[in-house]
């Protein structure tokens, strides 16, 4: 469960997002893009729709703290929702900054449990 406190979550039901380290945010925030080292390998960047979000994260996130990136839906043709069970959506290509709405920063509470610790881009 991803909890939200003080936040309003309604705004980003129907957004994208994009999980990044600790590493990949001071990245990211140097060079105003986002593509990651697996980039290389799978020619895609692995994305999430908010009901998809807790499970994103206990699979993929073992950090106490980790940032998502928050985009509208309208990223062009180069996103393509993909899986077999389950569609996800695969970015073929860089995240510029200029697409990205806000940051969550998440907090690992325990093992199944993530908080909203801050909102880039959101004043609260």
């Amino acid at each position: 469960m991803i909890r939200f406190n003080n936040f309003d979550s309604s705004e980003f039901k129907t957004k994208i997002f994009c999980g990044m380290t600790h590493k990949e945010y001071k990245e990211y925030k140097k060079s105003s893009f986002h593509l990651p080292e697996s980039y290389t390998q799978e020619r895609f960047i692995h994305c999430c729709k908010f009901d998809q979000l807790t499970h994103v994260s206990e699979k993929h996130f073992d950090e106490d703290q980790y940032f998502l990136l928050v985009m509208n839906e309208s990223l062009g043709e180069k996103l393509k929702y993909e899986g077999e069970n389950e569609l996800f959506p695969h970015l073929y290509r860089k995240i510029d900054s200029s697409e990205v709405l806000n940051i969550l920063h998440i907090d690992r509470i325990d093992q199944k449990t993530f908080e909203v610790s801050k909102i880039e881009g959101m004043d609260v």
